[in-house]
């Protein structure tokens, strides 16, 4: 499944040069009590990507619990 959202960025990237199209990879459990998982830590990722200038746009971006020697 993710191989497939994948193809269909890329091919849409290549199609659509000026729109930014990227995925966001969430590595977990989302829940409300984690404090890197949550909705709202990742609406923050969402708006990190949203607020990229196109020289910086990033493809794939990962949300990952932290964990020791992680980040």
């Amino acid at each position: 499944m993710k191989a497939s959202q994948r193809n269909l960025v890329q091919t849409l990237a290549a199609i659509y040069p000026d729109i930014h199209l990227a995925l966001l990879n969430v590595g977990g459990i989302v829940s409300k009590e984690d404090k890197y998982l949550n909705p709202d830590a990742i609406a923050e990722r969402y708006w990190d990507l949203y607020a990229q200038k196109k020289e910086e746009w990033t493809f794939d971006l990962d949300v990952l619990p932290k964990m020791e020697g992680n980040y």
